[in-house]
Protein backbone atom coordinates (compact mmCIF):
# COMPACT_ATOMS: atom_id res chain seq x y z
CA UNK A 1 0.00 0.00 0.00
CA UNK A 2 2.87 2.17 0.94
CA UNK A 3 5.21 1.20 -1.95
CA UNK A 4 1.70 2.15 -4.32
CA UNK A 5 1.22 5.56 -2.42
CA UNK A 6 4.96 6.78 -3.11
CA UNK A 7 4.39 5.59 -7.16
CA UNK A 8 0.81 7.84 -7.19
CA UNK A 9 2.75 10.78 -5.14
CA UNK A 10 5.79 10.88 -7.96
CA UNK A 11 3.19 10.42 -10.71
CA UNK A 12 1.30 13.77 -9.56
CA UNK A 13 4.53 15.58 -9.27
CA UNK A 14 6.08 14.30 -12.32
CA UNK A 15 2.77 15.61 -13.94
CA UNK A 16 2.80 19.35 -12.14
CA UNK A 17 6.28 20.22 -13.73
CA UNK A 18 6.43 23.05 -15.88
CA UNK A 19 6.55 21.86 -19.81
CA UNK A 20 8.29 23.63 -22.48
CA UNK A 21 7.55 23.00 -26.05
CA UNK A 22 10.95 22.96 -28.40
CA UNK A 23 10.48 24.15 -31.69
CA UNK A 24 14.30 24.08 -33.87
CA UNK A 25 14.71 25.88 -36.96
CA UNK A 26 18.19 24.78 -38.56
CA UNK A 27 18.96 24.69 -41.99
CA UNK A 28 16.98 26.57 -44.62
CA UNK A 29 13.40 27.75 -44.17
CA UNK A 30 11.26 26.53 -46.25
CA UNK A 31 7.34 25.84 -46.88
CA UNK A 32 7.44 22.43 -45.27
CA UNK A 33 8.92 24.12 -41.94
CA UNK A 34 5.92 26.12 -41.83
CA UNK A 35 3.01 23.47 -40.51
CA UNK A 36 5.43 21.56 -38.42
CA UNK A 37 6.01 25.43 -36.17
CA UNK A 38 2.16 26.05 -36.35
CA UNK A 39 1.68 22.30 -34.94
CA UNK A 40 4.04 22.53 -31.91
CA UNK A 41 2.77 25.92 -31.27
CA UNK A 42 -0.63 24.33 -31.06
CA UNK A 43 0.30 21.56 -29.21
CA UNK A 44 2.06 24.00 -26.52
CA UNK A 45 -1.30 26.44 -26.26
CA UNK A 46 -3.27 22.71 -26.04
CA UNK A 47 -1.15 21.41 -23.33
CA UNK A 48 -0.66 24.94 -21.06
CA UNK A 49 2.82 24.46 -21.39
CA UNK A 50 4.16 27.25 -19.87
CA UNK A 51 6.49 28.19 -23.10
CA UNK A 52 7.03 27.49 -26.57
CA UNK A 53 11.08 27.86 -26.75
CA UNK A 54 11.92 28.76 -30.73
CA UNK A 55 15.96 27.93 -30.96
CA UNK A 56 17.33 29.39 -34.02
CA UNK A 57 20.30 28.66 -36.76
CA UNK A 58 19.67 29.43 -39.47
CA UNK A 59 20.73 31.59 -42.64
CA UNK A 60 17.57 32.08 -44.08
CA UNK A 61 15.52 31.27 -46.46
CA UNK A 62 12.03 31.70 -48.35
CA UNK A 63 10.30 35.17 -47.86
CA UNK A 64 6.55 33.49 -47.55
CA UNK A 65 7.74 31.25 -45.64
CA UNK A 66 9.11 33.42 -43.04
CA UNK A 67 6.25 35.49 -42.90
CA UNK A 68 3.96 33.00 -42.10
CA UNK A 69 6.57 31.81 -39.23
CA UNK A 70 6.57 35.23 -38.07
CA UNK A 71 2.70 35.10 -37.55
CA UNK A 72 2.31 32.04 -35.92
CA UNK A 73 4.88 33.48 -33.22
CA UNK A 74 3.02 36.96 -32.57
CA UNK A 75 -0.35 34.98 -32.70
CA UNK A 76 0.87 32.61 -30.43
CA UNK A 77 -1.34 32.26 -27.40
CA UNK A 78 1.84 30.64 -25.43
CA UNK A 79 4.39 32.41 -23.88
CA UNK A 80 7.67 32.27 -26.90
CA UNK A 81 10.90 32.58 -26.22
CA UNK A 82 13.53 32.65 -28.46
CA UNK A 83 17.12 31.87 -28.50
CA UNK A 84 19.63 31.98 -31.10
CA UNK A 85 22.17 29.60 -30.86
CA UNK A 86 25.08 30.54 -34.00
CA UNK A 87 22.53 32.63 -35.99
CA UNK A 88 19.77 34.58 -37.32
CA UNK A 89 20.61 35.64 -40.35
CA UNK A 90 17.68 37.07 -43.39
CA UNK A 91 15.07 35.10 -42.43
CA UNK A 92 16.07 33.72 -39.25
CA UNK A 93 16.28 38.18 -38.22
CA UNK A 94 12.54 37.99 -38.18
CA UNK A 95 11.49 35.77 -36.39
CA UNK A 96 14.11 35.94 -33.71
CA UNK A 97 12.69 39.91 -33.54
CA UNK A 98 8.94 38.09 -33.95
CA UNK A 99 9.97 36.33 -30.18
CA UNK A 100 8.90 38.52 -27.26
CA UNK A 101 11.66 37.10 -25.17
CA UNK A 102 14.65 37.26 -27.31
CA UNK A 103 18.08 35.79 -25.54
CA UNK A 104 21.30 34.73 -27.66
CA UNK A 105 24.34 32.71 -27.19
CA UNK A 106 28.17 34.34 -27.36
CA UNK A 107 29.48 34.26 -30.62
CA UNK A 108 25.51 34.40 -32.19
CA UNK A 109 24.66 36.85 -34.99
CA UNK A 110 21.90 38.51 -35.93
CA UNK A 111 20.94 40.69 -39.23
CA UNK A 112 21.98 40.71 -43.15
CA UNK A 113 18.66 40.64 -44.00
CA UNK A 114 18.03 42.11 -47.17
CA UNK A 115 15.74 39.66 -49.67
CA UNK A 116 17.70 38.16 -52.30
CA UNK A 117 17.03 35.55 -55.72
CA UNK A 118 19.93 34.08 -56.66
CA UNK A 119 22.76 36.04 -55.42
CA UNK A 120 21.26 39.33 -56.49
CA UNK A 121 19.22 41.80 -54.52
CA UNK A 122 15.43 41.68 -55.55
CA UNK A 123 13.46 44.90 -56.45
CA UNK A 124 12.20 47.76 -53.83
CA UNK A 125 8.80 46.46 -53.90
CA UNK A 126 10.05 43.35 -52.16
CA UNK A 127 12.70 45.23 -50.36
CA UNK A 128 9.86 47.74 -48.76
CA UNK A 129 7.61 45.31 -48.23
CA UNK A 130 10.56 43.78 -46.10
CA UNK A 131 11.05 46.97 -44.66
CA UNK A 132 7.78 47.28 -43.23
CA UNK A 133 7.85 43.64 -42.23
CA UNK A 134 10.65 44.32 -40.10
CA UNK A 135 9.66 47.68 -38.70
CA UNK A 136 5.87 46.45 -37.33
CA UNK A 137 7.72 43.26 -35.77
CA UNK A 138 10.21 45.00 -33.46
CA UNK A 139 7.28 48.21 -32.93
CA UNK A 140 5.04 44.99 -31.22
CA UNK A 141 7.77 43.48 -28.94
CA UNK A 142 9.34 47.33 -27.95
CA UNK A 143 12.31 47.06 -29.79
CA UNK A 144 14.65 49.78 -31.84
CA UNK A 145 12.53 50.35 -35.48
CA UNK A 146 15.45 52.05 -36.82
CA UNK A 147 18.00 48.92 -36.08
CA UNK A 148 15.30 46.51 -37.67
CA UNK A 149 15.22 48.26 -40.48
CA UNK A 150 18.78 48.90 -40.85
CA UNK A 151 18.98 45.13 -41.43
CA UNK A 152 17.64 45.15 -44.46
CA UNK A 153 18.07 48.41 -46.18
CA UNK A 154 21.73 50.08 -46.18
CA UNK A 155 20.43 53.33 -46.97
CA UNK A 156 19.41 53.48 -43.19
CA UNK A 157 22.55 55.22 -41.38
CA UNK A 158 22.27 54.84 -37.28
CA UNK A 159 24.70 56.83 -35.31
CA UNK A 160 27.66 54.19 -33.73
CA UNK A 161 26.19 51.36 -34.62
CA UNK A 162 26.04 51.43 -39.07
CA UNK A 163 27.04 53.78 -41.51
CA UNK A 164 25.22 54.62 -44.69
CA UNK A 165 25.76 52.08 -47.50
CA UNK A 166 26.36 48.99 -45.27
CA UNK A 167 23.98 46.60 -43.96
CA UNK A 168 23.39 45.69 -40.39
CA UNK A 169 25.08 42.61 -38.50
CA UNK A 170 24.90 42.55 -34.87
CA UNK A 171 26.75 40.24 -32.79
CA UNK A 172 25.37 38.56 -29.64
CA UNK A 173 26.69 41.60 -27.78
CA UNK A 174 25.75 44.84 -29.82
CA UNK A 175 22.25 42.92 -29.74
CA UNK A 176 22.08 43.53 -26.30
CA UNK A 177 23.55 46.82 -25.98
CA UNK A 178 20.89 48.01 -28.13
CA UNK A 179 18.29 46.35 -26.81
CA UNK A 180 17.27 44.06 -30.12
CA UNK A 181 17.92 40.99 -27.87
CA UNK A 182 16.84 41.00 -23.53
CA UNK A 183 20.46 38.69 -22.47
CA UNK A 184 23.59 36.81 -23.22
CA UNK A 185 23.63 33.00 -22.22
CA UNK A 186 26.09 30.22 -22.95
CA UNK A 187 23.56 27.56 -23.09
CA UNK A 188 19.83 26.44 -22.95
CA UNK A 189 20.02 25.38 -19.38
CA UNK A 190 22.01 28.57 -18.53
CA UNK A 191 19.26 30.50 -20.22
CA UNK A 192 16.29 28.35 -18.73
CA UNK A 193 17.89 28.81 -15.21
CA UNK A 194 17.77 32.41 -15.35
CA UNK A 195 14.22 32.45 -16.47
CA UNK A 196 13.56 30.04 -13.05
CA UNK A 197 12.42 27.19 -15.67
CA UNK A 198 14.94 25.27 -14.85
CA UNK A 199 13.03 22.48 -13.68
CA UNK A 200 11.03 22.67 -16.62
CA UNK A 201 10.41 19.63 -19.00
CA UNK A 202 11.88 20.10 -22.69
CA UNK A 203 9.38 18.62 -25.46
CA UNK A 204 11.03 18.50 -28.94
CA UNK A 205 8.34 16.93 -30.90
CA UNK A 206 9.84 15.92 -34.13
CA UNK A 207 7.91 16.66 -37.48
CA UNK A 208 5.45 13.86 -37.73
CA UNK A 209 5.60 11.34 -40.99
CA UNK A 210 2.72 13.51 -42.93
CA UNK A 211 5.17 17.10 -42.76
CA UNK A 212 8.25 14.98 -43.11
CA UNK A 213 6.62 13.34 -46.43
CA UNK A 214 5.20 17.05 -47.58
CA UNK A 215 8.83 18.59 -47.16
CA UNK A 216 10.22 15.57 -49.23
CA UNK A 217 7.66 16.18 -51.99
CA UNK A 218 8.03 19.69 -51.95
CA UNK A 219 11.82 19.42 -52.09
CA UNK A 220 13.41 21.30 -55.54
CA UNK A 221 14.95 17.97 -57.25
CA UNK A 222 12.02 15.70 -56.23
CA UNK A 223 9.15 17.71 -57.10
CA UNK A 224 10.71 18.29 -60.11
CA UNK A 225 10.77 14.65 -60.83
CA UNK A 226 6.91 14.43 -60.02
CA UNK A 227 6.48 17.40 -62.80
CA UNK A 228 8.69 15.51 -65.34
CA UNK A 229 6.71 12.31 -64.94
CA UNK A 230 3.56 13.28 -65.02
CA UNK A 231 3.94 15.58 -68.13
CA UNK A 232 5.51 12.41 -69.36
CA UNK A 233 2.34 10.21 -68.81
CA UNK A 234 0.05 12.63 -70.03
CA UNK A 235 1.35 13.83 -73.16
CA UNK A 236 2.27 9.63 -73.77
CA UNK A 237 -1.87 9.54 -73.82
CA UNK A 238 -2.19 12.33 -75.40
CA UNK A 239 -0.56 10.79 -78.65
CA UNK A 240 -1.90 7.02 -77.85
CA UNK A 241 -4.94 5.93 -78.10
CA UNK A 242 -7.09 5.22 -74.83
CA UNK A 243 -6.08 5.42 -71.40
CA UNK A 244 -3.58 3.12 -69.66
CA UNK A 245 -0.58 2.83 -67.54
CA UNK A 246 1.44 6.01 -68.35
CA UNK A 247 -1.96 8.23 -67.69
CA UNK A 248 -2.28 6.90 -64.36
CA UNK A 249 1.21 7.15 -63.29
CA UNK A 250 1.51 10.72 -64.69
CA UNK A 251 -1.87 11.94 -62.75
CA UNK A 252 -0.79 9.79 -59.52
CA UNK A 253 2.57 12.52 -60.00
CA UNK A 254 1.02 15.48 -60.46
CA UNK A 255 -1.95 14.90 -57.90
CA UNK A 256 1.38 14.57 -55.45
CA UNK A 257 2.86 17.05 -56.93
CA UNK A 258 0.29 19.41 -56.33
CA UNK A 259 -1.24 18.28 -52.83
CA UNK A 260 2.30 18.68 -51.32
CA UNK A 261 2.41 22.46 -52.87
CA UNK A 262 -1.33 22.90 -51.39
CA UNK A 263 -0.75 21.91 -47.97
CA UNK A 264 2.46 24.10 -47.89
CA UNK A 265 0.73 27.29 -49.29
CA UNK A 266 2.03 27.31 -52.46
CA UNK A 267 -0.52 26.45 -54.64
CA UNK A 268 -4.19 28.28 -53.34
CA UNK A 269 -7.62 27.83 -54.91
CA UNK A 270 -7.07 28.90 -58.47
CA UNK A 271 -4.23 27.18 -59.02
CA UNK A 272 -6.57 24.17 -57.91
CA UNK A 273 -9.27 25.11 -60.07
CA UNK A 274 -6.62 26.02 -63.41
CA UNK A 275 -5.15 22.22 -62.64
CA UNK A 276 -8.70 20.10 -62.19
CA UNK A 277 -9.99 21.98 -65.60
CA UNK A 278 -6.77 21.11 -67.61
CA UNK A 279 -6.62 17.43 -66.29
CA UNK A 280 -10.93 17.85 -67.06
CA UNK A 281 -10.02 18.71 -70.68
CA UNK A 282 -7.39 16.74 -71.45
CA UNK A 283 -9.06 13.81 -70.13
CA UNK A 284 -12.01 14.35 -72.48
CA UNK A 285 -9.87 14.97 -75.34
CA UNK A 286 -8.07 11.87 -75.08
CA UNK A 287 -11.23 9.73 -73.93
CA UNK A 288 -14.40 11.37 -75.50
CA UNK A 289 -13.14 13.15 -78.11
CA UNK A 290 -11.52 11.75 -81.22
CA UNK A 291 -8.23 13.57 -82.75
CA UNK A 292 -6.69 16.22 -80.83
CA UNK A 293 -8.41 19.84 -80.64
CA UNK A 294 -9.43 22.77 -78.56
CA UNK A 295 -10.14 20.59 -75.65
CA UNK A 296 -6.74 19.51 -75.42
CA UNK A 297 -4.82 22.66 -76.07
CA UNK A 298 -7.25 24.19 -73.48
CA UNK A 299 -6.35 22.05 -71.42
CA UNK A 300 -2.58 21.86 -71.75
CA UNK A 301 -2.93 25.84 -71.51
CA UNK A 302 -5.15 25.43 -68.24
CA UNK A 303 -2.40 22.77 -66.53
CA UNK A 304 0.42 24.73 -67.65
CA UNK A 305 -0.52 28.10 -66.04
CA UNK A 306 -1.35 25.71 -62.73
CA UNK A 307 2.14 24.62 -62.53
CA UNK A 308 3.66 27.53 -62.74
CA UNK A 309 1.39 30.01 -60.46
CA UNK A 310 2.05 27.11 -57.86
CA UNK A 311 5.53 27.57 -57.63
CA UNK A 312 5.06 31.68 -57.04
CA UNK A 313 3.89 31.38 -53.31
CA UNK A 314 2.73 34.65 -51.67
CA UNK A 315 5.47 37.19 -52.87
CA UNK A 316 6.72 36.08 -56.37
CA UNK A 317 9.79 37.91 -57.50
CA UNK A 318 10.96 38.64 -61.61
CA UNK A 319 13.43 36.26 -60.71
CA UNK A 320 10.48 33.58 -59.32
CA UNK A 321 8.58 33.83 -62.25
CA UNK A 322 11.32 33.64 -64.56
CA UNK A 323 12.36 30.85 -62.74
CA UNK A 324 8.84 29.04 -62.35
CA UNK A 325 8.47 29.02 -66.69
CA UNK A 326 11.97 27.80 -67.03
CA UNK A 327 10.89 24.94 -64.99
CA UNK A 328 8.06 23.97 -66.50
CA UNK A 329 9.94 24.24 -69.79
CA UNK A 330 12.55 22.03 -69.30
CA UNK A 331 10.09 19.52 -67.78
CA UNK A 332 7.74 19.61 -71.02
CA UNK A 333 11.42 19.03 -72.91
CA UNK A 334 12.42 16.17 -70.45
CA UNK A 335 9.40 14.61 -70.63
CA UNK A 336 9.04 14.94 -75.10
CA UNK A 337 12.42 13.42 -74.99
CA UNK A 338 11.26 10.90 -72.19
CA UNK A 339 8.49 9.79 -74.86
CA UNK A 340 10.22 9.48 -77.81
CA UNK A 341 12.81 7.40 -75.97
CA UNK A 342 10.23 5.26 -74.62
CA UNK A 343 8.31 4.39 -77.71
CA UNK A 344 11.75 4.10 -79.75
CA UNK A 345 12.07 1.19 -76.68
CA UNK A 346 9.09 -0.51 -77.03
CA UNK A 347 9.53 -0.90 -80.58
CA UNK A 348 12.58 -3.46 -79.90
CA UNK A 349 9.78 -5.37 -77.73
CA UNK A 350 8.52 -8.78 -78.94
CA UNK A 351 5.46 -7.87 -77.24
CA UNK A 352 5.39 -4.42 -79.53
CA UNK A 353 4.22 -6.20 -82.73
CA UNK A 354 1.57 -7.67 -80.77
CA UNK A 355 -0.22 -4.28 -80.45
CA UNK A 356 1.06 -2.44 -83.27
CA UNK A 357 1.57 -2.92 -86.65
CA UNK A 358 4.92 -3.52 -87.71
CA UNK A 359 5.01 -2.26 -90.92
CA UNK A 360 2.54 -0.04 -93.39
CA UNK A 361 0.66 -2.46 -96.04
CA UNK A 362 0.64 -0.67 -99.01
CA UNK A 363 -0.45 -1.41 -102.55
CA UNK A 364 3.00 -1.63 -104.35
CA UNK A 365 3.37 -4.39 -101.77
CA UNK A 366 0.60 -6.13 -102.84
CA UNK A 367 -2.11 -5.00 -100.41
CA UNK A 368 -5.82 -4.24 -101.53
CA UNK A 369 -8.64 -3.88 -99.47
CA UNK A 370 -10.98 -6.03 -102.26
CA UNK A 371 -10.26 -7.98 -105.16
CA UNK A 372 -10.67 -7.14 -108.72
CA UNK A 373 -13.38 -8.95 -110.54
CA UNK A 374 -12.27 -9.08 -114.23
CA UNK A 375 -15.88 -9.57 -115.50
CA UNK A 376 -16.79 -6.30 -114.38
CA UNK A 377 -14.23 -4.74 -117.04
CA UNK A 378 -15.43 -3.78 -120.01
CA UNK A 379 -19.47 -3.51 -118.53
CA UNK A 380 -22.10 -0.89 -119.73
CA UNK A 381 -24.18 0.57 -117.41
CA UNK A 382 -25.75 3.67 -115.98
CA UNK A 383 -25.03 6.66 -113.97
CA UNK A 384 -27.62 7.30 -111.70
CA UNK A 385 -25.52 10.21 -109.68
CA UNK A 386 -23.63 12.70 -110.77
CA UNK A 387 -19.88 11.58 -110.72
CA UNK A 388 -17.99 14.70 -109.96
CA UNK A 389 -16.01 12.82 -110.54
CA UNK A 390 -16.89 9.80 -108.05
CA UNK A 391 -20.30 8.61 -107.82
CA UNK A 392 -22.32 5.79 -108.44
CA UNK A 393 -23.27 3.74 -110.97
CA UNK A 394 -25.44 0.64 -111.98
CA UNK A 395 -24.86 -2.51 -114.23
CA UNK A 396 -26.84 -4.95 -114.10
CA UNK A 397 -28.98 -4.50 -111.67
CA UNK A 398 -25.74 -4.40 -109.19
CA UNK A 399 -25.18 -0.56 -107.74
CA UNK A 400 -21.33 0.21 -107.42
CA UNK A 401 -18.90 3.00 -106.38
CA UNK A 402 -17.54 4.58 -109.39
CA UNK A 403 -15.11 7.55 -110.44
CA UNK A 404 -13.97 9.00 -113.42
CA UNK A 405 -10.54 9.50 -114.58
CA UNK A 406 -11.64 13.48 -113.97
CA UNK A 407 -14.39 14.39 -116.03
CA UNK A 408 -17.63 14.90 -114.56
CA UNK A 409 -20.39 13.50 -115.71
CA UNK A 410 -24.19 14.26 -115.15
CA UNK A 411 -26.21 11.21 -113.62
CA UNK A 412 -28.30 8.73 -116.94
CA UNK A 413 -25.75 9.05 -118.85
CA UNK A 414 -24.03 6.00 -120.16
CA UNK A 415 -21.28 4.89 -118.97
CA UNK A 416 -18.41 1.91 -119.22
CA UNK A 417 -16.15 0.24 -116.70
CA UNK A 418 -12.30 1.10 -118.21
CA UNK A 419 -10.07 -0.01 -115.44
CA UNK A 420 -11.23 -2.44 -112.11
CA UNK A 421 -8.49 -2.25 -109.35
CA UNK A 422 -10.72 -3.59 -106.68
CA UNK A 423 -11.13 -1.27 -104.16
CA UNK A 424 -11.57 1.69 -107.25
CA UNK A 425 -13.34 1.44 -110.76
CA UNK A 426 -12.65 3.50 -112.91
CA UNK A 427 -15.31 4.86 -115.91
CA UNK A 428 -15.95 7.10 -118.97
CA UNK A 429 -19.10 8.10 -120.75
CA UNK A 430 -20.07 5.95 -123.73
CA UNK A 431 -19.60 8.31 -126.87
CA UNK A 432 -23.19 8.46 -129.01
Amino acid sequence: MLFALLILTSFVWARNDPVIYRVAIRGTIDRGLVPYVNRVIDDAEAQKAVAALIEINTLGGRLDAMIDIRDAILDAKVRVIGYVNKRAISAGALIALACPELYMAPGATIGAATPVQQGKKVSEKVVSYARAEFRSTAERNNRPADIAVAMVDENVEIEGVIEKGKLLTLTAGEAVTNKVADGMYNSLDELLSALNLQTAVIESPKPNWAENVIRVLNHPILSGLLLTIGLLGLITEVISAGWGVPGTVGLVALILYFASHFMVGLAGLPELLLIVAGLALILLEVLGIPGFGIAGIGGIVCLIAGIILSMLGKFPTAADISKAIWITIGALVIAGIGVVILFRLLERRPFWSKISLASVETRDSGFISSAARPGLLGQVGTAITDLRPAGTGLFKKERLDVVTSGEYIDAGEKIKIVKDEGYRRVVERVKK
